[in-house]
């Protein structure tokens, strides 16, 4: 229990891990730990952030969870890519916050990277059609 009050949004695999790793033996399936926590007043609770969704906690009480991965103030990038069969062609980072993809910039990408690497339409010629 105290890996599970330590660390709330573990998982029930982990839970049992931790088991073996302290009593030297297999607890079982997981659907006997969920149960047995259940009877312990041991309830999962959905997090609402790209992190894990899932925590324990007493009821009604909030999982408490200290190490947050995502950060939202961490850089945001905007990429746009095209492959064929033979693999990368053409590609595009936008790095800053304020730009993003929008019409002119589609358009651009498709003018300056995309359409040069194409070669005309016959029905024969690798990379001569684009699907979107």
């Amino acid at each position: 229990m105290d890996c599970i009050l330590r660390n709330p949004p573990i998982q029930l695999h982990e839970v049992a891990d931790n088991i073996a790793n302290v009593t030297g033996s297999a607890f079982g399936p997981a659907e006997t730990l969920c149960r047995a926590l259940y009877r312990l007043g041991i309830t999962r609770k959905k997090d609402k952030r790209i992190t894990r969704q899932y925590g324990y906690s007493a009821r009604g009480t909030r999982p408490v969870v200290r190490d947050y991965s995502y950060v939202r103030w961490a850089p945001h990038y905007s990429a746009i890519s095209a492959i064929s069969s033979d693999g990368l062609i053409a590609n595009q980072l936008m790095k800053n916050p304020e730009e993003r993809f929008d019409a002119n910039s589609f358009i651009q990408f498709l003018n300056e990277q995309l359409l040069p690497a194409m070669n005309p339409f016959n029905g024969e010629n690798p990379r001569s059609v684009i699907v979107m």
